[in-house]
């Protein structure tokens, strides 16, 4: 057999069904298996399972959802594991089927897509977790919350697919909270267990409090990571830094946030990483609180920075481990308009009119696929602007923003 989908499940009845239907395509097409762990469902969820699939575990629960997951693990038929949860709902498996069917799987380890974490209407951000691995003798789930295969062997294919995930979608305050607080009691049990524990329990504990708007708590683990990790040159500190970037920016704090831009590529080159995916987060964070320090020069060449990283990953050429750790916070088709709007402002502040000038004509715009609302409002907002200060090409601007805006 060549593949096994495992999944566990606790009273999912609302997305389960959408969910089961939206792999059923690959179900029917690749040579695979469906295996469901039920951790003490009271409601319709092992009934809409089994229209789906006889191979049911029923498992204790003993808070640890890695326990949970190896259960299917242990028993996959599969020469690969995929893994995913009822609340997320896949646009389109094709790119999956094609990955085994054509025969390409041979040529990696592991895999990923795009997992798309609704928060809002019309609010997300994309993440590239490694959800399909080669079985190998050591391959386990490791982690009691945020569970995740270890180890993940390199190469790692992405494949484009989407599955849309609900998970965030919270009906309450109070089902946000009551989540947060599990995952804080499991965490600092793991923590309080384990001699070394992993890295990424700190980063899990800086969301988990930051959730609950306790961000002395949130930093305070955040900085124990960052320190293990400067200690024992662990390159898992680029994520722990990224969280801590995002929260200065968000907080307005555009001083420190520069600070720790300035910081993170120091530990960098302290530890000899290469170019990262995070990197482009980290550019754009750095461009973004310059250009509201007015300091519209230095902008201007992180933002060209970011640029040439966001490119890179977007071709595939820049696929690296940790784009498969956090999410792609600004480096994605719905952030870009507005940095390339806030680009343009500096270029023309900083009176490097010829540069605004290349990137109208060239790159990113005519090299991207923005095929959303977001490219109208950079329309209206640098027409506003070349307007103002009677830029030159700014009919051809237009011109070319009218090709874009009739794919819309």
């Amino acid at each position: 057999m060549l593949l096994t989908i495992g999944m566990i499940v606790k009273n999912e009845e609302k997305y389960l069904e959408r969910c089961l239907n939206g792999i059923k395509a690959i179900l029917e097409n690749v040579d695979s298996e469906l295996i469901i762990t039920d951790t003490g469902s009271t409601d319709r969820t092992v009934e809409i399972a089994e229209k789906f699939t006889d191979k049911i575990l029923h498992f204790e629960w003993i808070k640890d959802f890695s326990a949970a997951r190896n259960t299917a693990f242990d028993i996959a038929q599969g020469e690969w594991f995929m893994f995913l949860d009822a609340d997320e709902i896949f646009e389109s498996c094709d790119g999956i089927i094609d990955f085994f069917n054509s025969g390409e799987y041979k040529k990696f380890k592991s895999a990923s897509y795009v997992i798309r974490n609704l928060y809002v209407e019309n609010e997300y951000t994309d993440f590239y977790p490694q959800r399909l691995t080669e079985r190998f003798p050591d391959t386990r789930f490791i982690g009691t919350v945020h569970e995740f295969l270890s180890p993940l062997n390199a190469p790692t294919k992405h494949i484009n697919d989407v599955a849309v995930h609900y998970g965030y979608l919270y009906q309450t305050i109070e089902a946000a909270q009551n989540k947060s607080e599990r995952n804080i009691e499991l965490l600092l049990k793991k923590l309080n267990e384990e001699k070394d524990p992993q890295p990424s329990i700190y980063s899990q504990l800086f969301d988990s409090f930051g959730s609950m708007f306790d961000l002395e708590n949130a930093y305070k683990y955040l900085e124990k990571g960052i320190e293990k990790c400067k200690r024992n040159k662990d390159k898992f500190i680029v994520i722990l830094y990224f969280q801590k970037i995002d929260q200065l920016f968000r907080s307005g704090e555009f001083v420190r946030t520069c600070e720790m831009c300035t910081e993170y590529f120091s530990e960098k080159q302290r530890q000899e990483l290469p170019a990262l995916s995070t990197d482009g987060d980290i550019y754009a964070f750095m461009a973004e609180s310059l250009y509201e320090l007015k300091r519209f020069d230095e902008a201007a060449s992180y933002y060209i920075k970011y640029f040439d990283t966001y490119r890179d990953i977007k071709s595939g050429k820049l696929c690296t481990e940790d784009m498969h750790q956090k999410t792609i916070e600004m480096c994605s088709d719905k952030i870009l308009p507005g940095l390339f709007n806030n680009f343009l402002e500096c270029c023309i502040n900083a009176g490097t009119i010829s540069t605004a000038d290349m990137y109208i004509m060239s790159y990113p715009l005519n090299n991207s696929e923005i095929k959303d609302t977001a490219l109208v409002a950079l329309c209206l907002g640098m027409i506003n602007v070349l307007e103002q200060n009677e830029y030159k090409n700014v009919v051809v601007y237009v011109s070319n923003l009218d090709e874009k805006i009739c794919c819309l």
